[in-house]
């Protein structure tokens, strides 16, 4: 298994094409010139040195800029109109020239730019192009109007012949051979001339250069490479030693014999240099190889365990036909199958459940990166669906693009998952009931209580109004009769009933109390929060003012620590802190000075709030049942009907936030409640 990625091809500018579009363009631009100004008067006899005509000036330049914009509204997906025109233009300059030679014509278009004097033009036909010039220009215009038309080999094969024939006229030049560069009586080709055309041809190469020969010549690869150090070195190495040979043989410095025989000795030792050089660099890259194509094996070997050993149930398959080319160990006993079996499925196999064409638009779609697509159904030989849970990852397996597929089996996750959705909307559900119940019992205890106060008040009345009719009544008894006393009727009327209504009268107050704490928590639970950012310390402070007669009356000391900011009602958090407090008073141990301390930090989402006193302490059987309504765990100790703790309860768990408290009996208690730091946690809950 490996991970190939063949190298991109961009159509960005090669500097060989930007360069020699540029030069050819320049070039044509400057013979152009030259010559309208040697029209107007100026001397022509540099022209000469030159020898390019005026139509091949414009050749030239036209050259330069159709290539240049062929290449542009390729790269950058623009009209190709222009250079079409240009190149059209160039062919027809190059056919109409070829033409004349070929049909004995004179279409008079040879000076139409300018005039060229006999005397620079000894030809039949002055100002003329050369016939191997003008079919050069037919090979340029065909080469521009097919870019990326014509198949590279057709365009590699023009740019090759336009090259070939300006190289052939340049070698004539350089060895005076006429019969390289000029045909018969017809202009030879000059050569600036075929520099122009050589380094037109060379920049059109380039321009394509991640197609045909080109691709192997410019690539980063070892032929390449070969390419780009022998090519210019069989060109340059037998012109350079005949070119001494040439040059010593005219200077007298030796004869033709030793000439010939110098070109043949240079050239065998240059070559012979070139290729021991290509042969060293052939072996150093050969043992590179062999050292990568040994870690490449080990690698491969290495991950081949590493695939086959993991426990986690792998496979790859062919993306195209979904075809599966390889599993471990792990992903055969998963799916129930041999390996024989296993690599004669496909995707489809595994996944019947799903529609072909979804399946396989699904995978197209995933990325070539590493990525979870998610949990999908899966069948096992025998039949039974899992839910396996795919990581996929694109790599090359055996020169094919495919694709590595973790599947591990969830099965039993998703259940899960599932079951506790079911059992989450349950327990939602009733949460709901359950509010729905409080709700409603909260509006029963305050109709009940609130209808009860009407009776309640009139069971008070009635028994004051009894109490002092009969006070009256033993009066006027007194008053009629003064001397005569009858025990039964003032044991009725002192004992009896007096008794009965202080029965009466404690009752109704102690009725009156639960009804006032039931109103109490009820309303606890009705009442809008005014929700703000509170400073703990200034409502403590508060607190503790409003309490300073029973702390001074306890002979307690409290201690107020720094307190966090919370999130929360005023004046319920006063309340409950006020409460707290209280509850700490009361229950002071009495052989012992009394301590309270109130503190508090900030732990993550939530403020934390704590009230420790070192008094009588909680009984550990009555933990269960201390926020509860009614619990009262030492009577004697203070008055009240035990419904503090259960407000302040209520009244946090509206916060979004908990209430609990630590104690050891005979040694004191620290209640403690988390509430919102901020808004921002608040509206998490």
């Amino acid at each position: 298994m490996s991970r190939d990625t063949p190298p991109e091809q961009p159509l960005s500018f090669h500097p060989a094409t930007l360069v020699g579009t540029i030069w050819v363009s320049l070039f044509g631009a400057l013979v152009v010139s030259a010559w309208l100004l040697g029209n107007a008067g100026i001397e022509l006899g540099w022209l000469a040195l030159f020898g390019v005509k005026p139509n091949l000036g414009i050749g030239f330049l036209l050259s330069g800029i159709g290539l240049h914009f062929a290449c542009v509204a390729e790269r950058k997906s623009l009209p190709r109109a222009p250079a079409d025109v240009i190149g059209g233009v160039i062919a027809l300059i190059g056919a109409a020239t070829l033409s004349q030679d070929l049909f004995g014509v004179d279409l008079r278009i040879d000076q139409l730019i300018a005039a060229v004097p006999a005397e620079f033009d000894p030809s039949h036909s002055p100002g003329r192009m050369a016939p191997t010039s003008a079919l050069n220009l037919i090979l340029a215009g065909v080469v521009i109007v097919g870019f990326r038309r014509l198949h590279a080999w057709a365009h590699e094969a023009m740019c090759f012949s336009g090259a070939f024939i300006a190289m052939l006229a340049f070698v004539g030049h350089v060895f005076g051979e006429r019969s390289f560069h000029g045909l018969a009586s017809y202009t030879p080709m000059s050569t600036p001339t075929s520099v122009g055309f050589m380094l037109l041809f060379l920049a059109a190469l380039f321009s394509r250069r991640s197609e045909g020969v080109m691709r192997v010549f410019t690539g980063d690869t070892l032929g390449g490479a070969l390419a780009r150090g022998l090519i210019p070195a069989a060109i340059l190495i037998p012109a350079l030693t005949t070119g001494i040979a040439i040059w010593g043989t005219q200077e007298g410095f030796f004869g033709a014999r030793f000439g010939l025989a110098l070109v043949v000795v240079l050239t065998m030792v240059f070559f012979t240099l070139l290729v021991g050089g290509s042969a060293i660099l052939l072996a150093r890259v050969d043992t590179e190889r062999k050292q990568m194509v040994s870690i490449l094996r080990e690698s491969e070997e290495h991950y081949r365990q590493l695939f086959e050993n993991n426990p986690n149930p792998m496979f790859v398959y062919e993306r195209e036909s979904l075809r599966i080319l390889d599993a471990n160990h792990a992903a055969l006993e998963q799916y129930g199958y041999s390996r024989t079996e296993f690599l004669d499925l496909t995707l489809f196999d595994l996944h019947p459940l799903d529609d072909p064409e979804r399946l396989r638009e699904s995978t197209r779609m995933f990325p070539t990166t590493i990525r979870r697509p998610g949990v999908w159904k899966e069948v096992r030989k025998d039949g039974s669906v899992l839910d396996a849970e795919i990581t996929t990852h694109d790599l090359m397996f055996e020169g094919r693009e495919a694709r590595l597929v973790l599947a591990l089996d969830v099965t039993e996750r998703v259940r899960a998952d599932t079951a506790l959705r079911q059992a989450l909307g349950q327990l939602a559900r009733h949460a709901e009931e359950l509010e729905k119940k409080n709700e409603e019992i909260e509006a029963f205890v305050y109709t009940v209580s609130h209808d009860l106060r009407a009776p309640l008040v009139n069971l008070q009345g009635f028994s004051r109004e009894l109490a002092l009719s009969c006070e009256d009544l033993r009066k006027h008894l007194r008053a009629n009769d003064a001397n005569s006393e009858d025990p039964a009727l003032e044991q009725i009327l002192q004992s009896d009933i007096s008794g009965a209504l202080k029965f009466i009268t404690a009752s109704v107050d102690k009725f009156e109390r639960l009804i006032n704490a039931l109103l109490q928590l009820s309303r606890t639970g009705r009442q809008e929060l005014r929700m703000e950012t509170l400073n703990l310390n200034e409502i403590a402070r508060n607190s503790l003012d409003s309490m300073r007669k029973v702390i001074d009356e306890r002979g307690a000391e409290v201690r107020v620590a720094d307190l966090p900011e919370a999130w929360g009602d005023r004046t319920a958090i006063d309340r409950v802190l006020s409460n707290l407090v209280s509850n700490a008073l009361n229950y002071l141990h009495p052989d012992r000075p009394g301590t309270v301390d109130i503190g508090g930090e900030s732990n993550g989402e939530f403020t934390r709030c704590w009230v420790r006193d070192n008094g009588l302490g909680i009984p550990a059987s009555a933990m269960p049942r201390l926020f509860q309504v009614f619990q009262r765990f030492h009577p004697e100790r203070s008055p009240g009907e035990g419904m503090g703790l259960a407000i302040v309860k209520r009244i946090i768990e509206r916060h979004g936030g908990r209430v609990w408290v630590e104690s050891q009996e005979g040694e004191g208690s620290t209640f403690s409640f988390s509430i919102p730091k901020s808004a921002r946690e608040r509206s998490h809950d």
